[in-house]
Protein backbone atom coordinates (compact mmCIF):
# COMPACT_ATOMS: atom_id res chain seq x y z
CA UNK A 1 0.00 0.00 0.00
CA UNK A 2 2.97 2.35 0.90
CA UNK A 3 4.42 1.51 -2.29
CA UNK A 4 1.29 2.42 -4.41
CA UNK A 5 1.35 6.20 -2.93
CA UNK A 6 4.65 6.61 -3.41
CA UNK A 7 4.59 5.39 -6.91
CA UNK A 8 1.34 7.83 -7.29
CA UNK A 9 2.80 10.68 -6.11
CA UNK A 10 5.44 9.70 -8.38
CA UNK A 11 3.52 9.74 -11.53
CA UNK A 12 1.62 12.96 -10.13
CA UNK A 13 4.52 14.51 -9.90
CA UNK A 14 6.27 13.74 -13.42
CA UNK A 15 3.12 14.22 -15.42
CA UNK A 16 3.41 17.91 -13.33
CA UNK A 17 6.98 18.27 -14.62
CA UNK A 18 5.95 17.39 -18.13
CA UNK A 19 2.94 20.01 -18.50
CA UNK A 20 5.72 22.56 -16.96
CA UNK A 21 8.04 21.56 -19.47
CA UNK A 22 5.74 21.68 -22.40
CA UNK A 23 4.10 24.68 -21.45
CA UNK A 24 8.21 26.32 -21.08
CA UNK A 25 8.40 24.73 -24.63
CA UNK A 26 5.27 26.85 -26.08
CA UNK A 27 6.31 30.10 -24.73
CA UNK A 28 9.09 31.18 -27.78
CA UNK A 29 9.86 34.45 -29.34
CA UNK A 30 5.91 34.21 -31.10
CA UNK A 31 4.53 34.93 -27.77
CA UNK A 32 1.96 37.71 -27.49
CA UNK A 33 2.10 39.76 -24.91
CA UNK A 34 0.62 43.53 -23.73
CA UNK A 35 2.54 46.74 -24.31
CA UNK A 36 0.05 49.20 -24.59
CA UNK A 37 -2.70 50.06 -21.68
CA UNK A 38 -4.34 53.59 -21.13
CA UNK A 39 -7.71 54.49 -20.14
CA UNK A 40 -9.09 57.66 -21.44
CA UNK A 41 -12.08 59.82 -21.27
CA UNK A 42 -14.73 57.74 -22.88
CA UNK A 43 -12.35 54.79 -24.50
CA UNK A 44 -10.38 52.55 -22.89
CA UNK A 45 -7.47 51.03 -25.00
CA UNK A 46 -5.42 47.77 -24.66
CA UNK A 47 -2.74 46.86 -27.68
CA UNK A 48 -0.64 43.03 -27.57
CA UNK A 49 2.20 42.12 -29.87
CA UNK A 50 4.90 39.54 -30.75
CA UNK A 51 7.37 39.84 -28.20
CA UNK A 52 10.22 39.17 -30.29
CA UNK A 53 10.92 38.30 -33.60
CA UNK A 54 14.10 38.32 -36.49
CA UNK A 55 13.81 39.96 -39.91
CA UNK A 56 11.92 38.12 -42.55
CA UNK A 57 9.03 36.76 -40.44
CA UNK A 58 5.44 37.93 -39.48
CA UNK A 59 4.57 39.83 -36.11
CA UNK A 60 1.05 40.35 -34.71
CA UNK A 61 -0.53 42.99 -33.48
CA UNK A 62 -3.94 42.96 -31.78
CA UNK A 63 -6.08 46.46 -30.40
CA UNK A 64 -8.62 46.14 -28.34
CA UNK A 65 -10.90 49.06 -27.93
CA UNK A 66 -13.51 49.77 -25.10
CA UNK A 67 -16.00 52.23 -25.37
CA UNK A 68 -16.94 53.94 -21.48
CA UNK A 69 -18.88 56.45 -22.19
CA UNK A 70 -22.78 57.09 -23.62
CA UNK A 71 -21.82 58.35 -27.02
CA UNK A 72 -18.69 58.21 -28.39
CA UNK A 73 -18.11 60.24 -32.17
CA UNK A 74 -14.90 59.25 -33.71
CA UNK A 75 -13.17 61.26 -35.89
CA UNK A 76 -10.73 58.89 -37.00
CA UNK A 77 -8.46 56.01 -35.24
CA UNK A 78 -5.28 55.38 -37.11
CA UNK A 79 -2.57 52.69 -36.38
CA UNK A 80 0.73 52.50 -37.19
CA UNK A 81 3.98 50.66 -36.69
CA UNK A 82 7.62 50.71 -37.85
CA UNK A 83 10.65 50.33 -37.89
CA UNK A 84 13.88 51.58 -38.65
CA UNK A 85 16.15 50.76 -41.40
CA UNK A 86 19.31 48.96 -40.82
CA UNK A 87 19.18 50.28 -36.98
CA UNK A 88 18.95 53.48 -38.45
CA UNK A 89 17.17 57.14 -38.46
CA UNK A 90 15.04 56.15 -41.62
CA UNK A 91 11.56 54.59 -40.54
CA UNK A 92 10.15 51.71 -42.28
CA UNK A 93 6.25 51.60 -42.06
CA UNK A 94 5.11 47.63 -41.61
CA UNK A 95 1.25 49.49 -41.63
CA UNK A 96 -0.36 52.58 -41.51
CA UNK A 97 -3.91 51.15 -40.89
CA UNK A 98 -7.56 53.44 -40.26
CA UNK A 99 -9.03 51.65 -37.47
CA UNK A 100 -12.25 53.40 -37.40
CA UNK A 101 -13.53 56.71 -39.16
CA UNK A 102 -16.45 58.58 -39.01
CA UNK A 103 -18.72 56.76 -36.65
CA UNK A 104 -19.97 56.67 -33.51
CA UNK A 105 -20.12 54.30 -30.81
CA UNK A 106 -22.55 53.89 -27.29
CA UNK A 107 -21.37 52.35 -23.93
CA UNK A 108 -19.75 49.39 -23.58
CA UNK A 109 -19.27 48.39 -27.21
CA UNK A 110 -16.17 47.02 -28.23
CA UNK A 111 -13.67 47.03 -30.78
CA UNK A 112 -11.20 44.25 -31.27
CA UNK A 113 -8.60 44.18 -34.39
CA UNK A 114 -5.92 41.81 -35.16
CA UNK A 115 -3.11 42.56 -37.78
CA UNK A 116 -0.40 40.18 -39.47
CA UNK A 117 2.48 42.88 -40.31
CA UNK A 118 5.71 41.50 -42.34
CA UNK A 119 9.37 42.60 -41.35
CA UNK A 120 11.76 43.59 -43.89
CA UNK A 121 14.95 42.00 -43.74
CA UNK A 122 16.71 45.32 -43.59
CA UNK A 123 14.85 46.28 -40.13
CA UNK A 124 15.85 44.98 -36.81
CA UNK A 125 16.02 46.40 -33.59
CA UNK A 126 12.85 48.01 -31.73
CA UNK A 127 9.15 48.43 -33.81
CA UNK A 128 7.33 51.01 -32.34
CA UNK A 129 3.50 51.58 -32.23
CA UNK A 130 1.71 54.68 -33.24
CA UNK A 131 -2.29 55.46 -32.24
CA UNK A 132 -3.59 58.53 -33.64
CA UNK A 133 -7.04 59.00 -32.26
CA UNK A 134 -9.25 61.95 -32.28
CA UNK A 135 -12.77 61.72 -30.78
CA UNK A 136 -15.83 63.48 -28.90
CA UNK A 137 -17.41 63.05 -26.01
CA UNK A 138 -20.47 65.07 -24.78
CA UNK A 139 -19.56 68.20 -27.21
CA UNK A 140 -15.55 67.88 -26.15
CA UNK A 141 -13.10 67.11 -28.54
CA UNK A 142 -10.35 64.88 -27.77
CA UNK A 143 -7.27 64.09 -29.31
CA UNK A 144 -4.29 61.72 -28.39
CA UNK A 145 -1.24 60.20 -29.88
CA UNK A 146 0.23 57.86 -28.18
CA UNK A 147 3.32 56.19 -28.96
CA UNK A 148 5.20 53.09 -27.64
CA UNK A 149 7.48 50.24 -28.15
CA UNK A 150 6.60 46.96 -28.82
CA UNK A 151 8.17 44.12 -30.81
CA UNK A 152 12.06 43.47 -30.75
CA UNK A 153 12.90 42.17 -33.82
CA UNK A 154 16.59 40.53 -33.11
CA UNK A 155 19.98 41.91 -35.24
CA UNK A 156 20.37 38.51 -37.10
CA UNK A 157 23.52 40.05 -39.12
CA UNK A 158 24.84 41.81 -35.94
CA UNK A 159 24.36 38.55 -33.72
CA UNK A 160 26.06 36.40 -36.38
CA UNK A 161 28.58 39.02 -36.23
CA UNK A 162 28.98 38.73 -33.16
CA UNK A 163 28.71 34.61 -33.30
CA UNK A 164 31.53 34.82 -36.28
CA UNK A 165 33.74 37.28 -33.83
CA UNK A 166 33.27 35.12 -31.03
CA UNK A 167 34.37 31.79 -32.91
CA UNK A 168 37.64 34.07 -34.68
CA UNK A 169 38.54 35.49 -31.45
CA UNK A 170 38.42 31.74 -30.25
CA UNK A 171 40.63 31.31 -32.90
CA UNK A 172 42.69 33.87 -32.00
CA UNK A 173 43.53 32.79 -28.63
CA UNK A 174 43.99 29.42 -29.62
CA UNK A 175 46.70 30.65 -32.57
CA UNK A 176 48.09 33.15 -30.18
CA UNK A 177 48.35 30.32 -27.32
CA UNK A 178 50.20 28.02 -30.25
CA UNK A 179 52.09 31.14 -31.36
CA UNK A 180 53.80 31.70 -27.87
CA UNK A 181 54.28 27.96 -27.74
CA UNK A 182 56.26 28.04 -31.43
CA UNK A 183 58.00 31.24 -30.12
CA UNK A 184 59.01 29.13 -27.02
CA UNK A 185 60.34 26.40 -28.92
CA UNK A 186 61.64 29.08 -31.40
CA UNK A 187 63.92 30.53 -28.50
CA UNK A 188 65.07 27.05 -27.50
CA UNK A 189 65.77 25.87 -30.51
CA UNK A 190 67.85 29.47 -31.42
CA UNK A 191 70.23 28.36 -28.16
CA UNK A 192 70.56 25.10 -28.89
CA UNK A 193 71.43 26.56 -32.37
CA UNK A 194 74.15 28.86 -30.47
CA UNK A 195 75.17 26.26 -28.31
CA UNK A 196 75.88 24.13 -31.34
CA UNK A 197 77.39 26.14 -33.44
CA UNK A 198 80.11 27.19 -30.25
CA UNK A 199 80.81 23.57 -30.29
CA UNK A 200 81.00 23.09 -33.99
CA UNK A 201 83.96 26.19 -33.98
CA UNK A 202 85.48 24.30 -30.66
CA UNK A 203 85.21 21.44 -32.71
CA UNK A 204 86.91 23.05 -35.94
CA UNK A 205 89.71 24.40 -33.89
CA UNK A 206 90.14 20.85 -32.89
CA UNK A 207 90.42 19.36 -36.32
CA UNK A 208 92.72 21.90 -37.38
CA UNK A 209 95.42 21.20 -34.46
CA UNK A 210 94.65 17.43 -34.64
CA UNK A 211 95.22 18.01 -38.38
CA UNK A 212 98.05 19.84 -37.95
CA UNK A 213 99.22 17.38 -35.21
CA UNK A 214 98.89 14.40 -38.11
CA UNK A 215 100.57 16.17 -40.14
CA UNK A 216 103.77 16.41 -37.81
CA UNK A 217 103.79 12.79 -37.20
CA UNK A 218 103.43 12.01 -40.59
CA UNK A 219 106.81 13.74 -41.30
CA UNK A 220 108.52 12.13 -38.04
CA UNK A 221 107.21 8.72 -39.50
CA UNK A 222 108.57 9.51 -42.58
CA UNK A 223 111.78 10.77 -40.99
CA UNK A 224 112.08 7.53 -38.57
CA UNK A 225 111.03 4.93 -41.31
CA UNK A 226 113.90 6.49 -43.53
CA UNK A 227 116.21 6.39 -40.25
CA UNK A 228 114.91 2.57 -40.07
CA UNK A 229 115.91 1.88 -43.47
CA UNK A 230 119.48 3.80 -43.21
CA UNK A 231 119.89 1.37 -39.95
CA UNK A 232 118.43 -1.71 -41.55
CA UNK A 233 121.63 -1.01 -44.15
CA UNK A 234 123.96 -0.04 -41.59
CA UNK A 235 122.89 -3.79 -39.94
CA UNK A 236 122.75 -5.90 -42.96
CA UNK A 237 126.42 -4.43 -43.62
CA UNK A 238 127.67 -4.68 -39.89
CA UNK A 239 125.93 -8.03 -40.26
CA UNK A 240 128.31 -9.19 -43.41
CA UNK A 241 131.86 -7.31 -41.34
CA UNK A 242 130.82 -9.71 -38.12
CA UNK A 243 130.99 -12.82 -40.00
CA UNK A 244 134.57 -11.88 -41.79
CA UNK A 245 135.38 -11.16 -38.18
CA UNK A 246 134.44 -14.33 -36.54
CA UNK A 247 136.21 -16.12 -39.54
CA UNK A 248 139.33 -14.28 -38.62
CA UNK A 249 138.88 -14.82 -34.96
CA UNK A 250 138.34 -18.43 -35.74
CA UNK A 251 141.83 -18.24 -37.63
CA UNK A 252 143.14 -15.98 -34.82
CA UNK A 253 142.59 -18.86 -32.37
CA UNK A 254 144.10 -21.41 -34.27
CA UNK A 255 147.17 -19.97 -35.03
CA UNK A 256 147.53 -19.45 -30.99
CA UNK A 257 146.39 -22.54 -30.78
CA UNK A 258 149.05 -23.97 -32.98
CA UNK A 259 151.91 -21.35 -31.87
CA UNK A 260 151.23 -22.37 -28.34
CA UNK A 261 151.75 -26.07 -29.32
CA UNK A 262 154.85 -25.57 -31.56
CA UNK A 263 156.22 -23.66 -28.50
CA UNK A 264 155.52 -25.93 -25.73
CA UNK A 265 157.05 -28.76 -28.30
CA UNK A 266 159.70 -26.88 -28.35
CA UNK A 267 160.15 -26.51 -24.83
CA UNK A 268 159.60 -30.33 -24.15
CA UNK A 269 162.08 -30.77 -26.41
CA UNK A 270 164.57 -28.68 -24.94
CA UNK A 271 163.49 -30.09 -21.65
CA UNK A 272 164.53 -33.37 -22.62
CA UNK A 273 167.69 -33.31 -24.20
CA UNK A 274 170.81 -34.53 -22.08
CA UNK A 275 173.36 -32.47 -20.74
CA UNK A 276 176.72 -32.17 -22.23
CA UNK A 277 179.29 -32.51 -18.77
CA UNK A 278 181.20 -29.77 -18.57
Amino acid sequence: MKISKTLVIFLVVALLMLALAKSTKAIGSNEVQSFFSVDYVGISLRLFATNETVPGENITVQLWANYTAGRVDIDYFNLSTYGFNMGGPERTYLNLTSVAANESRTFNQTLEKEYNLFVPNDVYGQIYCELQLKYTVVDEPIQRNPSFAITYVKNVYFENLKENYRVLNESYGQLNQTYQQLNDTYGQLNENYGQLNQTYWQLDDTYDQLNQTYWQLNETYNQLNQTYWELHQNYTELEGTTSDLDNTRRLAVILGITTASFVATTLYLIMKKPREPW
